[in-house]
């Protein structure tokens, strides 16, 4: 069966300056952007400016190169998604933008790089509130690991020093939302500050009230001579008052 090739260039790095485990990322990397349906092949690795070399079928070279095309062209679909990923192990890895070539030497695909961002540059000591579900508690001789996850589902990991805390806070666990108010250093995020992983210190917490502003707005109507049991729809009412229009 007649056969071509694609090289994955890594420039400025020799094989023995990547260790073998994150070789093999890279190689099943480049594996996943070429296609599974292209049944790439591993070839060799070629030793000058590390380039990873795939071996194709020969009837299937149009089909990577329409791959290729897509992955550049639309980084939201799989084959975009899995350039994005070597782009990001190139900028994790400090390598500058580089390219892959066919078994001509032609470029196909120009890869860029993606940096890490910095957090520690975004990163300040401040006390300040979370809340979230208690999802764990993780006793370590004087010091509680509290697990938290917020209402964007992302799992917050603090410390508590204090055992009277953590007994006070255990009954919570998985039951309804807390608000915990934590020192330390916290980091900025997309959508807010975070506490940094294991170093924020739990002060405090209280129960939050979930019940919702409707339910309210019922209870209070059915009492006599308030004014409210005399409103139609309370709700809208309520929202007039605080000036927000309704959904």
């Amino acid at each position: 069966m007649a056969t071509t090739n694609f090289t994955l260039r890594i420039p400025g790095r020799l094989p023995d300056a990547i260790p073998m485990e994150r070789m093999g990322e890279y190689i099943a990397a480049f594996a996943h952007l070429l296609g599974k349906s292209n049944d790439p092949r591993f070839a060799t690795i070629k030793a000058s400016s590390i380039g990873i070399v795939a071996t194709i079928a020969s009837d299937r070279r149009s089909f990577v190169h329409a791959r290729l095309r897509e992955a550049q062209a639309n980084p939201d679909g799989n084959p975009g998604k899995s350039l994005h990923r070597i782009e990001v192990m190139l900028g994790e890895d400090n390598v500058r933008g580089t390219t892959i070539l066919d078994a001509e030497g032609n470029v196909v695909a120009n890869l860029s790089v993606v940096h890490p961002v910095n957090n520690e540059s975004f990163t300040l000591r401040q006390v300040d509130t979370i809340d979230g579900v208690v999802t764990g508690l993780i006793g370590a001789d004087d010091t509680v690991n509290l697990h938290l996850r917020d209402d964007y589902n992302r799992d917050i990991n603090v410390v508590i020093r204090d055992m009277t805390l953590a007994r006070e806070i255990l009954p919570h666990f998985r039951s309804g939302m807390i608000r915990l108010v934590a020192d330390g250093p916290w980091e900025r995020t997309d959508i807010g500050w975070l506490p940094k992983s294991g170093k924020c210190v739990v002060r405090s917490f209280e129960v939050l009230d979930m019940t919702s502003v409707r339910d309210v707005l019922d209870r209070i109507a059915t009492l006599p001579d308030n004014g409210w049991d005399e409103v139609p729809d309370p709700m809208a009412m309520w929202q007039d008052l605080r000036g927000s229009a309704r959904g």
